[in-house]
Formats: structure tokens, sequence, C-alpha cells
């Protein structure tokens, strides 16, 4: 997997690896577990729909890992309140 990772991301792998555990940790394990595909569906990168666009490489918008880690942070501080 590992081996995947690094010739998809190459330099960037480390960068993208420390945002999606940001991420994480913004869950507790049974909600993230729960939220994992409603998670990948707003973070997936953008191909061709159907088989044209099976294999084809996207490019992952970092930017969205971040919005997501706002959104989780602000409603994890309204649930505090």
């Amino acid at each position: 997997m590992r081996k995947y990772l690094t010739g998809k991301f190459k330099q960037d792998l480390e960068f993208v690896e420390e945002k999606l555990q940001t991420l994480a940790e913004t869950f507790e394990p049974e909600d993230l577990d729960r939220m994992a595909m409603d998670v990948y569906m707003r973070l997936r990168p953008n191909v061709p729909k159907g088989r044209e666009g099976w294999g084809k490489a996207g490019l992952l918008e970092t930017g969205a890992i971040d919005v997501l880690i706002a959104e989780r942070r602000g409603a994890a501080r309204e649930s505090a309140r």
C-alpha cells in the first residue's frame, strides 16, 4: 500500500497524510467508521463518470480537507456550548 500511495502522491504523501490525520482526529472512532463514506465522497478527486473515469488520475484538493477540518472543529465547539 505504501508503495502505491508514494507512486500516486510522490513528494506530497507526507503532507497529505498529515492533513488526513488531522481530519481523522476530529472524529470519535465510531463516528469516523460510520461517516467514512461521506468523508470520502466529499474529498475524492474529480474524474469522469462511468467507465471513462476508471483508472484515471484525479487531483486531490487539500483545501477541501482544510474546509472539512474547520467544519468539524466548529461543530465540536458548538456542541460543547
